[in-house]
């Protein structure tokens, strides 16, 4: 993952900002992320969506319902991550990735490698198609498809 939008009141007690829409003075927020910092990651599946993730995010995750394809906004991100003089390798890429469920009739395998290769650093799946047998179902997938991407 990229490294995180830094904010001070993440990492400090007693944080000072002063910004065009906010300030706060001496303020604490508790308990702090383990990392010290909350990772932005801008959703949505507008062409819009995809500049602003490029510019100021540290990940984008497009509608997994979208009823577009939303796979050519991540070359958007990407160019707009490099307009913004920020490196496009930095905001982490998150789909869906439909073809890998269960019941799809693909191969789950090939579908995962075929979002890796189009720069896709992390898929999120729903656990219902896994269903009724989430207790069995899960852990195969597990083995099949995550493991393969996990080692090496």
């Amino acid at each position: 993952m990229s490294k995180p939008c830094s904010d001070p009141l993440w990492r400090e007690d007693g944080a000072s900002f002063e910004g065009e829409f906010v300030r706060f003075r001496r303020v604490s927020c508790n308990p702090k992320p383990v990392a010290r910092a909350v990772p932005i990651v801008v959703g949505g599946h507008s062409e819009a969506a995809a500049r602003r993730a490029g510019r100021l995010g540290d990940g984008f995750f497009p509608s997994i319902g979208a009823q577009v394809d939303t796979m050519p906004l991540l070359d958007l991100v990407r160019r707009a991550a490099e307009g913004a003089g920020r490196d496009p390798g930095a905001v982490e890429m998150i789909t869906g990735c439909p073809d890998a469920l269960p019941g799809s009739g693909r191969d789950p395998l090939a579908a995962v490698e075929e979002r890796r290769r189009r720069g896709v650093g992390r898929v999120v799946l729903p656990v219902g198609p896994f269903l009724p047998d989430l207790e069995e179902s899960l852990p195969r997938f597990g083995e099949r498809v995550i493991r393969p991407f996990t080692q090496g």
